[in-house]
């Protein structure tokens, strides 16, 4: 059908091959599969990507050797490979476990590259039709599960200081990573939630959206969504007087629509073949 969405699942050592035939030495938001390995053993595994790639009819060799690329595994790697912009969406359980989703999109598709925690090496890439499909599956993903309420007034820590009171939290001081949140300016019982928080979080989730110019990350925009047991915040990053400083804001997850696009903008004049979908 018109609108449905075509997924395809490889290990990030296929995906890799797949970007090299494609002139890509990289895609972002990947780990190099390859990294730390030496040029002998890299040698090694390029035959095994490219064996398990022709069982999954992906590529095929030619006559003469050279190597033939399915088209439609083509568009859907060289999209990752030559985004113009990527939506970076991770969402972290309560066991710690990390989904991670790239959206990687140009004005002729759009890709999601979904990583499970757990199995690090195996990927799925769905080629999304419409604009109306991504905002569905990114708000779908930030929305999980979500039950903590709007917390007290929220307030602004350092960085640095912010840091701080996660090493502390991560050796069982919450004490002291409390008082560290009190002197930020934050009131004594919603340092105590956000400390808490920060400590075991019921869910935290990961939001960028980034341009990119010439191959390279330009602009980035985004947030970082923090759920206590009861509370839940929406973290940004500032920049006062040269000094990098954390926001914290008492959040309702209702707000969560108007709030990417508002980073996002309209995906419609970016990814003009699924604009008709998006006001439906």
């Amino acid at each position: 059908m018109e609108n449905d969405v075509f997924i395809v699942s490889c290990d990030i050592r296929e995906l890799a091959f797949l970007a090299s035939l494609l002139d890509a030495n990289s895609i972002f938001g990947i780990n190099n599969p390859f990294s730390g390995l030496s040029n002998e053993d890299i040698k090694s595994e390029w035959p095994k990507a490219q064996e398990s790639l022709i069982n999954k009819q992906f590529i095929q060799m030619a006559e003469d050797g050279g190597i033939i690329i399915d088209e439609v595994i083509a568009a859907i790697v060289k999209t990752c490979a030559f985004a113009n912009h990527c939506i970076v969406v991770n969402h972290t359980a309560e066991d710690q476990s990390t989904d991670f989703h790239n959206f990687y999109i140009t004005e002729a598709l759009a890709v999601e590259v979904k990583v499970h925690s757990g199995s690090d090496t195996i990927c799925e890439m769905i080629a999304y039709p419409t604009v109306k499909q991504i905002y569905n599956q990114i708000i779908g993903i930030l929305t999980s599960n979500k039950k903590g309420l709007p917390a007290a007034k929220g307030g602004k820590i350092l960085e640095s200081s912010l840091e701080q009171v996660k090493s502390l939290l991560s050796i069982s001081q919450l004490d002291k990573g409390v008082s560290i949140m009190k002197e930020a300016g934050f009131i004594e019982e919603e340092s105590l939630f956000i400390a808490k928080a920060l400590e075991k979080p019921v869910s935290s989730d990961m939001f960028l959206f980034l341009t990119f110019e010439d191959g390279n990350a330009g602009d980035a925009n985004g947030f970082v969504l923090l759920e206590g047991d009861n509370h839940l915040w929406i973290l940004f990053s500032v920049f006062e007087e040269d000094q990098a400083l954390i926001e914290f804001h008492p959040y309702d997850i209702k707000d969560i629509e108007d709030d990417v696009k508002n980073i996002i903008g309209d995906l419609s004049a970016i990814y003009l073949s699924g604009a008709k979908e998006m006001d439906e």
